[in-house]
């Protein structure tokens, strides 16, 4: 019976097929009129609004054109679309790769009905290598002299530009200036400056333990709010994460920050905030020097001990933050894109 029946199937599809070039093949008739299925080069599309110019759009498939015609079907102009711009339509989102939870329309969180083909998720913070100043910083680790522990060394480390943008809010656009360098006197270091010196007070060897995207990782990390800022009561502060949560970034080697007791791991970076850079106000409102482990201190322009950056860090962090927060897509979501340096000191002469 199943055979008898698929017979049947395919021979009435065979009649579908022949008809569809002559309709009264069915019925044993031959047409001097050959019917024929073409395909429709053109598809046409009509404007519903009486008030523009363009009252036509013509799509020409066989000829990769846009044309926009008035209403007496003149060309107002005519479009090129190139392979490459229509290769945007059968491709995954890359976002897909990091919201595995949405489909590949995570451009419009799966619904391409309600949201209209928004241009991202979140704001964008891009440390760059642009250099736009200096800033001065407290040498951590055995920087102070031995005739006066309060007396600490002190550098001068450059600024770099940090552009945020908004892939939801073309409109929204900042810039602040942040360090990246961290030096830190280990305790070998501060042992052979004291049997080179003779005194525990002369120069010695800082190490620059600054994170740095490791070679080869995804420079790409998403900033939080760090509950009560850092220092702690001092201003706000954002600390980073990878894209699965992990606090532990891929560095590039940091071998003074094993020896310096900062890191068990030269390969690694653990904790890497952007908080107060420069003289700050501490919690007391005593001026003090910020240092860095491994993080980006914000700094403002003209930066001093009466003109600490509290206030900018606040600013700056809070705008953030607030962006982040009237995300359409994803609420709260930072993305930080950490630029590296082709050239990074690796460490300088220090004294306190």
């Amino acid at each position: 019976m199943n055979k008898l029946l698929t017979l049947f199937i395919t021979m009435l599809l065979s009649v579908m097929a022949v008809a569809q070039d002559n309709p009264y093949a069915l019925f044993g008739y031959k047409t001097k009129t050959v019917y024929k299925t073409e395909k429709q080069d053109e598809f046409r599309i009509k404007n519903a609004n009486p008030n523009c110019e363009v009252k036509i759009i013509v799509f020409d498939r066989a000829h990769h054109l846009v044309r926009l015609l008035d209403k007496k079907d003149s060309v107002i102009t005519t479009v090129k679309i190139t392979d490459d711009q229509l290769l945007r339509w059968v491709n995954a989102d890359p976002a897909s790769a990091k919201y595995p939870e949405l489909s590949p329309y995570n451009y419009v969180t799966n619904n391409p009905i309600k949201t209209i083909d928004p241009d991202g998720k979140e704001p964008i913070v891009t440390v760059t290598t642009e250099v736009i100043g200096t800033a001065q910083q407290r040498v951590l680790g055995f920087s102070n002299a031995l005739s006066n522990p309060s007396q600490y060394a002190m550098t001068t480390v450059n600024v770099y530009k940090v552009i945020v943008t908004d892939s939801e809010d073309a409109n929204f656009h900042m810039e602040f200036g942040v360090t990246r360098d961290a030096f830190s006197v280990s305790k070998g270091s501060y042992a052979d400056a004291y049997m080179k010196n003779g005194n525990g007070d002369g120069p010695r060897t800082a190490s620059n333990i600054a994170f740095e995207p490791q070679a080869g990782s995804d420079n790409s990390y998403e900033g939080h709010q760090q509950e009560g800022g850092y220092p702690k009561g001092a201003a706000a502060a954002m600390y980073l994460t990878t894209d699965d949560g992990s606090t532990k970034l891929p560095s590039a080697p940091r071998p003074g920050a094993v020896a310096g007791g900062y890191s068990k791991d030269a390969n690694s970076a653990t904790g890497v905030l952007f908080h107060v850079g420069g003289w700050y106000d501490n919690a007391k409102g005593n001026p003090s020097l910020a240092a860095s482990e491994a993080c980006f201190g914000i700094v403002n322009p003209g930066n001093s001990k009466t003109n600490p950056s509290n206030n900018t860090v606040n600013s700056v962090l809070g705008s953030i933050f607030a962006q982040a927060a009237k995300s359409q897509n994803n609420p709260g979501q930072i993305q930080v894109v950490i630029d590296p340096r082709s050239q990074v000191p690796a460490s300088r002469t220090v004294k306190p």
